[in-house]
C-alpha cells in the first residue's frame, strides 16, 4: 500500500514541478527528478508513522535501541549484499550502456528504444515479485532443512513466472500498435517503436527463466556466482554480440538481441547451478 500511494504522489509532484503548475517553479526534467526524491522521503516519513502507529508493528521495537555490532553478522551481510548489488549493478548498466552506444542511430532511434524499453521494464515486475518471494520462502525452507520443500517451491516459482512470462508475451504480440501509439502520435516513430517491442517479447521468456533462479539462489545463500554470471553474461557475450550484430542488417535491433541473448545464456548456466546447489544441499 505504500508503494502504492508512491504513484499518485509522484504524478502530482511530477505535475507541479515540471510545467511550473499552481505558483511552483517550472523546472523540466530537473522537475522531475526532484519530485522523484521528495516522494521517497514522503514515503520513508509515511513508513516511520506507520511503524510507530501499529501495535503490531511496535511490538518490535524497531526505533527503540540498536543492537551492538557484530562483526560476524557484518561480515555474512556483506558477502550477500554485495554480490546481489553487483548481479543488479551489471545488469541494470548494460541497459545503460546499450543506450549510449544505440546514439549513432539518431534521435528517433533512441526515443523509440528508450519508449519500448519502458514496457518490459514495467513487465518485468511480475517476475521479479516472484523472485522475491522465492527468496523468502527458500530461505525459510533452508533455514529450516527442508530442501525438498524448498526445491518444490523452486518448481512452483519457476511455472509461475514462465506461465506469467507468455501471457506477457501474447500481450505485447497482440497489442503492439496499440502500446506503441501510446507514446507517440508519429506514425512513423511508432512503427520504429513497433519493431522493438517485437523483440521485446523475447526479453519476456528471459525474464521467465532468469527471475525465479536469482530469487531461488540468493534464499540458498549461494550468490557469489551469480554476479559472475552476470557480468560474463551482460558484458563479455551479450553487448559485445549486439554491438557486432548492430553492424549488420539489423542495425539497432541487433542490441536488442544480443541483450536478449545474455539473458537466455545467464538463465541457462544459473538453472543448472540452482539444481546443483540443491543436490549439494540435499546431501549435506
Amino acid at each position: 500500500m505504500i508503494t502504492l500511494i508512491t504513484v499518485p504522489v509522484n504524478i502530482f509532484l511530477n505535475y507541479l514541478l515540471i510545467f511550473g503548475n499552481w505558483g511552483f517553479p517550472e523546472m523540466g526534467g530537473a522537475g522531475s527528478g526532484l519530485a522523484t526524491g521528495i516522494t521517497y522521503w514522503v514515503v520513508l516519513l509515511v513508513t516511520i508513522i506507520l511503524i510507530q502507529s501499529q501495535k503490531r508493528l511496535r511490538d518490535y521495537h524497531i526505533f527503540s535501541g540498536f543492537a551492538k555490532l557484530d562483526w560476524g553478522k557484518i561480515r555474512e551481510i556483506i558477502k550477500l549484499g554485495v554480490p546481489n548489488g553487483l548481479t543488479i549493478l551489471f545488469e541494470v548498466s548494460i541497459f545503460s550502456a546499450v543506450t549510449v552506444f544505440m546514439g549513432r542511430f539518431g534521435t528517433d532511434t533512441i526515443a523509440a528504444h528508450q519508449s519500448a524499453i519502458s514496457v518490459p521494464t514495467l513487465l518485468y515486475a511480475f517476475p521479479l515479485s516472484i523472485a522475491a518471494a522465492l527468496t523468502i520462502l527458500v530461505g525459510f525452507e533452508t533455514g529450516a532443512k527442508r530442501i525438498v520443500d524448498a526445491r518444490k517451491y523452486r518448481h512452483i516459482g519457476m511455472i509461475s513466472a514462465i506461465s506469467i512470462g507468455v501471457l506477457n508475451g501474447i500481450l505485447l504480440l497482440v497489442f503492439l500498435d496499440q502500446i506503441a501509439f501510446l507514446y507517440t502520435s508519429d506514425p512513423k516513430l511508432a512503427d520504429l517503436i513497433t519493431h522493438f517491442l517485437i523483440y521485446a517479447i523475447l526479453f519476456q521468456f528471459a525474464d521467465a527463466l532468469l527471475s525465479p533462479v536469482l530469487g531461488a539462489l540468493r534464499g540458498y545463500k549461494d550468490v557469489m556466482v551469480t554476479s559472475v554470471v552476470a557480468f560474463i553474461s551482460y558484458w563479455v557475450i551479450g553487448l559485445p554480440l549486439g554491438l557486432i550484430l548492430s553492424y549488420t542488417n539489423l542495425g539497432p535491433f541487433g542490441f536488442w538481441i544480443g541483450l536478449s541473448a545474455g539473458l537466455f545464456i545467464a538463465a541457462i548456466i544459473l538453472s543448472i547451478r540452482v539444481r546443483f546447489t540443491e543436490r549439494k544441499l540435499m546431501q549435506a
